[in-house]
């Protein structure tokens, strides 16, 4: 196609109908995109979307609409997971939490839907629950940079620091472009009276990132 037309939903901010235009400036397909509000998570979703082809005569409905979405355990997780990443950008914390247990119920081997759930509870300072889903998720996923990273700010904060600096360094190990990973490092190791390797992980996470406030003021801390 050529362009697309999209027309918003004045209270959700969704697309509700579009217009598909062909190379040639004509109408090709326009479709409908109903929504209906989820109650339990309190936001609207996509009830159904139906592609009309006026080329064809025809119309279709995508493999991820809800007749498909009530027999795929897998479409059904991933919708629940759009939800809680929708739940959590406005805040709603519960909702979001109650989405990815629903999506972990479906899919119980996505380190994904793992690593977000543990991360909300790390948010929620619920490092217990944290970990449960955290250590699980690293099973499926041990190579993870952001994953690894989060564990290691969970031991951080369950005052287990030499924990923490152990993961902070294998995160490391996988990809040591990261600045915040080096930050969090250099706060483990202050904490654990490692000053000298504190403020030679500081000084990475400032050369990578050197506009990074929070690594500034720990290092004014450490040289004070």
């Amino acid at each position: 196609y050529k362009e697309r037309i999209f027309y918003i939903d004045e209270d959700s901010w969704a697309v509700v109908m579009e217009e598909v235009f062909t190379k040639e400036g004509e109408l090709w397909r326009f479709a409908l995109h109903g929504l209906v509000q989820s109650y339990d998570f309190n936001i609207p979703f996509y009830r159904l979307s139906i592609y009309h082809d006026l080329y064809k005569k025809s119309f279709l409905i995508p493999d991820d609409a809800p007749f498909s979405l009530s027999k795929n355990k897998q479409l059904r997780a991933a919708m629940y997971y759009r939800f809680a990443i929708a739940a959590k950008r406005l805040k709603k914390v519960n909702e979001a939490e109650r989405a990815l247990i629903s999506s972990i119920e479906l899919d119980s081997e996505n380190a994904t839907y793992m690593f977000e759930l543990g991360n909300l509870y790390i948010g929620m300072k619920s490092y217990d629950q944290a970990e449960r889903y955290l250590l699980k998720a690293l099973q499926l996923d041990a190579d993870n940079v952001m994953l690894t990273t989060a564990i290691g700010y969970m031991r951080f904060n369950q005052s287990r620091y030499s924990e923490a600096v152990e993961y902070y360094q294998k995160a490391i190990s996988i990809d040591s472009s990261k600045a915040l990973t080096w930050y969090h490092l250099a706060n483990a190791q202050f904490v654990l009276g490692m000053k000298e390797e504190a403020l030679l992980s500081i000084g990475i996470a400032l050369r990578l990132q050197p506009s990074f406030p929070a690594a500034k003021q720990l290092l004014e801390e450490m040289t004070r």
